[in-house]
């Protein structure tokens, strides 16, 4: 007889479902392509932003993907949209910053200030170039002021003055996330 499976559910703080096998001994089996496999996205938690808040718009844009920018919230139209302005992205003309209509998913408040005094070794990280924080991942500490972050867009390695990076935070179900990392970089690595 073949080994029995069973369905867990996925992380328990918000329902987010997926097949993970194991067998009756709590073995996890080798991930396999299943046509019943599917995940659920986790739902958006509602925030209304007002005149004059902080936010990070994701950009949507291709080459731009998965970066976010810092704009204030202007105005909340009629049908839900926010109209934001840039803090660093410019109107074509370069007179004056940028102003655009977004949809809400678009947006984010802005992340609060994590104190680090150094970055761990493979930790997720944002890094801030051209105008916007691109996600990557800390590879290398070149010395006591600059590490080495790999962004996955580009696919490139480019090192970075500690001013210029912070720790990655994700926005989920209404809450800022970051992950938790405990191998530090030394100089001898």
């Amino acid at each position: 007889m073949g080994a029995k499976y069973r369905w867990e559910r996925g992380a328990a703080n918000y329902p987010c479902y997926k097949k993970n096998l194991t067998d009756t001994n709590n073995t996890q089996l080798p991930s396999q392509k299943s046509p019943f496999s599917f995940s659920m996205r986790q739902p958006r938690k509602m925030i209304n932003f007002g005149h004059g808040d902080k936010v990070e718009v994701c950009s949507t844009e291709e080459g731009f993907l998965g970066s976010y920018y810092l704009a204030t919230v202007v105005s909340r139209l009629d049908n839900g949209l926010y109209v934001v302005r840039y803090d660093t992205l410019l109107e074509d003309n370069s007179s004056q910053p940028l102003t655009e209509t977004l949809y809400p998913r678009e947006l984010r408040p802005k992340p609060p200030r994590v104190a680090a005094s150094s970055f761990a070794l493979s930790q997720q990280v944002d890094v801030f170039e051209n105008d916007g924080w691109w996600v990557g991942e800390i590879t290398e500490k070149v010395d006591d002021d600059h590490y080495c972050v790999y962004l996955s867009t580009t696919e490139e390695e480019v090192v970075y003055p500690a001013s210029a990076i912070r720790v990655h935070q994700e926005w989920l179900n209404g809450r800022w996330v970051r992950s938790n990392w405990s191998i530090h970089v030394s100089r001898d690595e």
